[in-house]
Formats: structure tokens, C-alpha cells, sequence
């Protein structure tokens, strides 16, 4: 039986005898209390969304579905039909399994993942990736950078996204799906930035039923600007890290750096190689849902092959060795977002 440790997006739950697929997860360990993990389950067969909290390590009734390729046919006005493209047959599912989300990016003939479960296809994945035509998208300005590079666009399914300014009306591009809920949330975060240059404040909380999240601007003394901006997450009055501490990173003083790193770190640095995200984007681990992983622990390397994918702005970026040796430890996880310069994987390059 699973545990919450095997949680990943797409993981099929049996529930109280119905069927949920998880959405959204995130492992807590707070400073004070024991860990837990939140998430987001999708009912299978009618596609309501509720809102679940596990303790760390909880077993789970996991429910491995079949995956069959099916064809979107048309839309009779109540329900989308599919092709199976093994039997042939005609497969009508309603709009609420299908998603809200999914629904944005389908078009006519698209081949997708049926979702099997005693014999039946109950469900319906679409791409993670896709390519669409943009239909309608304002005309950009290489260098105006006041909507932070990027200008909105209409694909052909009706979607709305927001592409790099240099991409005009009539181009085929790869969108990530998924990208709608974390634009949302981008954009929050932008407005909370401007409050915070505006008001000239030093952060600013907010608080989610038992929850928290701060947004905190750090200052950099020696040079007298703003540093990185951080976030931490936090019950109220309570700290994320046990000695109250906010979870932000400085560069070290003048003369710490040494000892920070002893001999034997120096070691470890001289066996093991970090390989870094060259830019700001998601870390995916495999090409497309349900594919294998690229590499895991313990796969040996060799210069050029693909390691992983980083999602930035629309575009997917493969990520390949730069070394020979081992894998020793992947750092993130699928489907996670990732900083310019943070560590991806750490290889053994002695090995």
C-alpha cells in the first residue's frame, strides 16, 4: 500500500469507495508539530475538487489506472465524445470529468490518455504539452519590458496566454496546460510586489485559514538595494523554522564562507558535480505524463544526454549533462518550480 511519500500529480486515490485523482499536493513540515501534507483531489467520475490534509507517511489506497489513447470527435452540445482508437469506440464523457481547465486547450482530433478502470474509460487526460495556433495577439516591441516581456494571446481552442513578445499572430506554439493556475498565482504575487514598492513596506502576509504566507524584501546592506524577494510559510504566530528564523538566504559575511565549507566539504565538491537550472522556470522530470523519467538516482551520464525539462515563458528547455558520472541525488521534484542557479542534480562524476 502507498504512502503520502508516493504522492505525485495524476495519482489515482480510492476514497470512501469513489475514485480521486490528486491536483495539487505540497509536503509541510512545520517548526512546530509534525508533518503533514496538504492537497487537492479530483473527484474521477464527476470532477468535483475538495480539499484534503494527510499526516506524513499516511497509507493511501492507491488505484492503478489503465491508460488507453483516445481521439477527441466532436461535441454534441451535453457531452464530448472520444474514439477509441484500439475498439473504435464511441466514448461520451461530460464536461465536469473533463475539467474546466482541460476543455480551454481541446481541439478537433487531439489524441489524449483515456483513463481505465474496470474495463471502462472514466475519465479523460489531455497533453501536458500542446501545440496551438495563436489566432489574436497584439503586435510587441522587442525591449518594452513594462508587462514584464510577455504580451497575451489567443490560441485557437479560445485560450488565453501569455507568450514572449516576439511571437506573432499565426505562429504555432507549445503550451504546458498546466501553466493557467500558476499564471493566477504569478499574478497575485506581481500585484502584492507593486504594493510592496508602492507602500515601501518590508513584507507583506497573508493569511488562509490556518495559514500563512509572507512575502518579505530583503536589503542589501553593503550595496544599499533590494535583494531577492522571499516567501515563507507559516501557521500563525508560529515560524517555519524552529529557531524562528525566516526561510531567506544571505550571502555569507566576509570571511564566513571559509568557515562554512571545512576540508570536507571540499571533498564531497571535488566528487560531486551540481548541475544548476540555467534560468527561472518548472523542473519536469520526464517528456510527457505517465512517460518514464528522463534519468533517476543512479543512472550513469554522459555529456549531452537529456537530464530534464525547464518550462520558461511557454518554452520547454531541455536540460543535458555536462559531465560524465552517476546520478547521485535529484534535488527537486517534478512539476516544481525552479530559480535561476539552484542545484537540479548532484553527480558523481568519479563513479
Amino acid at each position: 500500500m502507498a504512502t503520502t511519500a508516493d504522492f505525485r500529480n495524476g495519482l489515482v486515490l480510492q476514497i470512501d469507495g469513489q475514485l480521486f485523482q490528486v491536483v495539487y499536493f505540497q509536503h509541510v513540515k512545520p517548526g512546530k508539530g509534525g508533518a503533514f501534507v496538504r492537497s487537492k483531489l479530483k473527484n474521477v467520475l464527476s470532477g468535483a475538487v475538495i480539499e484534503r490534509t494527510w499526516t506524513a507517511g499516511e497509507r493511501v489506497n492507491e488505484v492503478r489506472l489503465e491508460r488507453r489513447p483516445v481521439q477527441y470527435s466532436y461535441h454534441d452540445g451535453h457531452l464530448y465524445h472520444f474514439m477509441d482508437m484500439q475498439t473504435y469506440e464511441d466514448i461520451p464523457i461530460n464536461e465536469e470529468v473533463i475539467g474546466e481547465g482541460q476543455l480551454r486547450y481541446l481541439k478537433e482530433a487531439m489524441e489524449c490518455s483515456g483513463l481505465v478502470h474496470d474495463g471502462s474509460v472514466i475519465s479523460i487526460e489531455l497533453p501536458f504539452f500542446i501545440e496551438l495556433q495563436v489566432v489574436e495577439t497584439d503586435p510587441g516591441v522587442r525591449g518594452d519590458t513594462a508587462q514584464g516581456g510577455t504580451k497575451p494571446a489567443k490560441l485557437e481552442t479560445g485560450a488565453v496566454v501569455q507568450v514572449p513578445l516576439f511571437v506573432e499572430q499565426g505562429e504555432m506554439i507549445r503550451v504546458d496546460r498546466r501553466e493557467d493556475a500558476r499564471m493566477k498565482d504569478l499574478q497575485l504575487l506581481e500585484r502584492m510586489l507593486e504594493l510592496l514598492n508602492q507602500t515601501g513596506a518590508g513584507a507583506i502576509e497573508i493569511r488562509k485559514n490556518l495559514w500563512s504566507t509572507t512575502i518579505r524584501v530583503s536589503k542589501d546592506a553593503a550595496f544599499g538595494h533590494s535583494g531577492p524577494v522571499t516567501y515563507q510559510v507559516a501557521a500563525p504566530g508560529g515560524s517555519p523554522n524552529p529557531d524562528g528564523a525566516a526561510a531567506e538566504t544571505a550571502p555569507p559575511r566576509s570571511g564566513e564562507a571559509g568557515k562554512e565549507k571545512g576540508e570536507g566539504a571540499a571533498a564531497v565538491e571535488t566528487h560531486l558535480h551540481e548541475i544548476k537550472s540555467p534560468m527561472v522556470g518548472t523542473f519536469y522530470a520526464q517528456p510527457e505524463p505517465g512517460a518514464e523519467p528522463y534519468v533517476q538516482v543512479g543512472s550513469r551520464l554522459s555529456p549531452g544526454l537529456t537530464l530534464c525539462i525547464i518550462e520558461a515563458m511557454k518554452i520547454m528547455n531541455p536540460i543535458d549533462a555536462e559531465v560524465s558520472g552517476v546520478i547521485k541525488e535529484i534535488v527537486v521534484q517534478d512539476a516544481q518550480p525552479v530559480e535561476y542557479g539552484q542545484v537540479l542534480f548532484r553527480v558523481d562524476t568519479n563513479a
